[in-house]
């Protein structure tokens, strides 16, 4: 969560500031340019603002880089001063023409932030090698979970929780009419420990064992918080444009090691999504952590 405080100051933002040029609200001028970062505003001053920030690489938006957040506060003391009646401020980080961090924030809501890093599974790992290559490299390497025992665990209402920690979860997933051909999947997960995101994908059974979908077709909604109906869609749909900067189709894989099971994201070209993650079926819905 990031909470915008009224005139808030810093050194960090002091020096934003002193890089803005006076009357800086004009669409396609950069309000914050420093090497290969630059922040512009699309479209004019209105109740609603939408500001693009474009980064060299994923990693510049998740919280490990201590410039994310005096960046997003500090475009937004700018846009406040110099345009007094937005009312609503949308920033969307890019790299490239990609979509990868979203935030969203209202007056009504004292300026809090609704923020969504680029989470670990958009990272690709390796070459795609193609996506049945793929799949028949980890079925000769691991016991892939089988689409009729999913559907077994889905009729007894059980979910997988994804990288379990003392109780709490970084994504939920849920099955609805699961069976031997596939099913909707709902994946959940926590925006700022009040709002939630939930993505529903209709998802088909590849050779038995691995869950595709397309992103592009999802439905995503965000739940909860103090954001109004039309920031939460507004959020929404910035997770959307998330989402299709993946190379559909997106395939899940729950495999077993031991006593325990994992799961693992490939994308269409056979590139692994983020880390092979530890996951666990649970009875009840799963008590959520940020996952960044």
């Amino acid at each position: 969560m990031i909470t915008f405080p009224h005139m808030a100051t810093s050194v960090a933002l002091a020096a934003l500031l002193a890089l803005v040029p006076q009357s800086a609200f004009a669409q396609g001028r950069p309000y914050y340019s420093k090497g290969v970062l630059k922040g512009y505003l699309v479209g004019k001053c209105s109740k609603k603002v939408d500001f693009k920030i474009i980064g060299p690489e994923r990693r510049f938006f998740t919280s490990q880089n201590p410039d994310v957040r005096p960046l997003v506060i500090g475009l937004t003391q700018l846009m406040r001063q110099e345009c007094p009646r937005m009312e609503r401020v949308r920033i969307q980080g890019y790299v490239g023409e990609d979509v990868v961090y979203s935030a969203v924030a209202e007056k009504a809501g004292q300026w809090t932030f609704f923020v969504v890093p680029p989470g670990k599974e958009y990272a690709r790992r390796g070459a795609g090698i193609g996506l049945a290559n793929k799949l028949g490299n980890l079925r000769q390497r691991n016991t892939l979970m089988p689409a009729a025992e999913l559907s077994r665990r889905a009729q007894r209402g059980e979910r997988l929780c994804v990288d379990p920690q003392n109780g709490t979860c970084t994504y939920e997933l849920s099955f609805q009419n699961f069976g031997a051909s596939g099913g909707i999947i709902t994946t959940r997960y926590d925006v700022n420990g009040s709002a939630q995101a939930l993505t529903s994908s209709r998802s088909t059974v590849r050779g038995g064992d691995a869950f595709c979908s397309d992103p592009a077709k999802a439905s995503i909604e965000v739940r909860g918080g103090n954001l109004s109906q039309a920031g939460r869609g507004e959020l929404a749909g910035s997770l959307a444009e998330q989402s299709r900067s993946l190379s559909a189709p997106v395939c899940n894989v729950i495999m077993t090691r031991g006593n325990r099971f994992v799961i693992a994201g490939i994308d269409g070209t056979g590139a692994e999504l983020g880390e092979v993650t530890a996951a666990a079926f649970i009875s009840r819905p799963a008590v959520l952590r940020r996952r960044d």
